[in-house]
Formats: C-alpha cells, sequence, structure tokens
C-alpha cells in the first residue's frame, strides 16, 4: 500500500526539496501514506496534519501549511476529500507557492475532471495511465470509454489487472478452485498480461 507513497517521497527527495509539510486524514491508510513517504523522503518535515476522514472545508490545514513554510505539501486524500482540498489549495493562491505532491490516486481522471485548470501544478506517481503504450492497456482503454463514456482511473485499471490475473490462475487449474494449494502456487506463477505492460 505504500509504494505511491514511498515513490513519491524518492522523487520530492531527489529534486532537492528542502522541507514539505505533509496532510492526510487521520486513519489507518492515512498514517501509512505519510510513513511511506518519510521512508524515502529525508529532508525537513515541516508539519504532519491529519485531518478528519471524510473532512470537506481545509482552510485551517492550508493555514497550518501556510504557517509552516514548507518548500512543498505531500497529501493524501483521496475521492472527494482530495477534490475539495486541491481546489480550495488553488484559490488560496498557494499552489503557485508551495506546490503538491500527490499519489496517483490524487490525480486520476475523475479527480481531474472534477478539480479542472486547478489541477495544473500538481506531481504524482503512479503505477498506471491511460497513455501506456501496450496492447493489453490500449485494449483495456478503449473498451472501457465504449462501456463506460468516460474515461478509466487507476482503480479501474487495477481492478481490470486483477480480473486478468484471477482468470488466468483460475484457467490453470483447469477450473478447480477448490485446490486451495493449485490455484495459490498458480497465481504464484502464471502470466497473465497487464495494462501497465
Amino acid at each position: 500500500n505504500d509504494n505511491l507513497h514511498e515513490a513519491m517521497g524518492k522523487r520530492v527527495q531527489d529534486q532537492g526539496i528542502k522541507s514539505v509539510a505533509l496532510l492526510a486524514p487521520n486513519y489507518p491508510a492515512g498514517k501509512d501514506a505519510l510513513t511511506g513517504f518519510k521512508r524515502f523522503y529525508k529532508g525537513d518535515i515541516a508539519d504532519e496534519i491529519y485531518s478528519k476522514l471524510g473532512q470537506l472545508d481545509y482552510s485551517a490545514e492550508i493555514a497550518q501549511i501556510r504557517a509552516a513554510g514548507a518548500d512543498a505539501v505531500y497529501i493524501f486524500l483521496p475521492g472527494g476529500m482530495g477534490i475539495n482540498f486541491i481546489k480550495q489549495y488553488a484559490q488560496s493562491g498557494m499552489m503557485k507557492k508551495v506546490p503538491i505532491f500527490a499519489p496517483g490516486f490524487s490525480g486520476d481522471e475523475d479527480v481531474v475532471k472534477a478539480v479542472g485548470p486547478a489541477m495544473e501544478g500538481l506531481y504524482n506517481t503512479t503505477h498506471w495511465y491511460r497513455e501506456m503504450d501496450n496492447p493489453a492497456n490500449k485494449r483495456f482503454v478503449a473498451d472501457f470509454e465504449k462501456e463506460t463514456g468516460r474515461l478509466p482511473t487507476l482503480y479501474a485499471s487495477q481492478g481490470y489487472d486483477a480480473a486478468l490475473l484471477i482468470d488466468a490462475a483460475v484457467k490453470a487449474v483447469g477450473g478447480k478452485v477448490d485446490d486451495k494449494a493449485a490455484l495459490r502456487k498458480a497465481f504464484e506463477t502464471v502470466k497473465a498480461p497487464s495494462v501497465r505492460g
């Protein structure tokens, strides 16, 4: 669960950013996200802020970030939380002063569509994006858009990859899913196409 956060911690570290304010909701995934980021970022943590899960108004947190004097802010605010924060952060003028770094979930197609131009200037890490140039991904994106009338999200890509892996493993055991040992071995060894290549 930490891979996107660790990757961004490394990117921010490698970019030479000296201090970062951190923001996530106060629940296990939020704490795990910031722990993952800090595993690779070794600069100064100007502030570590935990908001309420499901929070919609971030004026107090934006004021804290401003007061912290950080060079950047790392957020893990999935779904509506991230949409609201990014909009409010951009409206406050902070986006131009203190850039946002975030995991792919905070910059997927649904978030970009909901936030609009305020997304410009946000940096994110992800293990999938819709323009990856491989046959499985091209088919997935085209089929998804045809079926739903919208572009797929990171969550959709993960679900699709999981379905492909399950299908390949079930085929490898000839449909005999009651044989748990064989099924487990199939999951460990089977090759399945992936939207990630």
